[in-house]
């Protein structure tokens, strides 16, 4: 029950945070390249958060449960040696805890489509040092769709595994 109450909380702090209108993405931006010791410095602080994330996208493709928990794990403490204190951060490192809490897949790929999401919008606002991608199914969680980020263009569908591995495409690069 608690994993579902822990979900609960972290969406409603991502409906409470998401940004409303048109994207903010050139002002987000044109903050981070403005000096570039905040941007390498961002850079580096990301990759940490940006690995342990792909790590958990490859668990959750493979369907192992236990390894999903542990690189959920991985994550919230990369994310919390960020310095800055971000709500996306903590959005994350709530759905994380629930992630990491629940040996259920379902109740994982939910998590993770919190994670996902937060975790796009943050990596809009901070940059990223390589390039990944924005991916969608159309058909995860009853044909509502679900958004991750991939390193890789190919489809690799983390909210079906081995059910619909390339259900998928790519919808934006960052």
């Amino acid at each position: 029950m608690k994993p579902y109450i822990t979900l609960s909380i972290a969406s409603l702090i991502m409906f409470a945070c998401t940004p409303s209108g048109e994207d903010t993405s050139t002002e987000s931006t044109t903050e981070v390249t403005s000096t570039e010791s905040v941007n390498s410095q961002d850079n580096h602080a990301t990759a940490g958060a940006v690995d342990a994330y792909l790590s958990l996208k490859d668990a959750l493709f493979n369907s192992n449960a236990e390894q999903s928990a542990q690189a959920a794990s991985k994550l919230k403490e990369e994310l919390s040696g960020l310095e800055e204190t971000d709500t996306l951060l903590s959005v994350i490192m709530v759905a994380s805890d629930s992630l990491s809490a629940s040996k259920n897949l379902d109740l994982q790929r939910s998590a993770f489509e919190v994670i996902s999401d937060n975790m796009y919008l943050y990596l809009k606002q901070s940059g990223t040092g390589r390039s990944l991608y924005r991916q969608f199914c159309p058909m995860a969680f009853d044909f509502k769709g679900a958004y991750w980020i991939s390193d890789q263009e190919a489809i690799a569908n983390p909210y079906f595994g081995d059910e619909m591995p390339t259900c998928g495409a790519v919808k934006e690069t960052l």
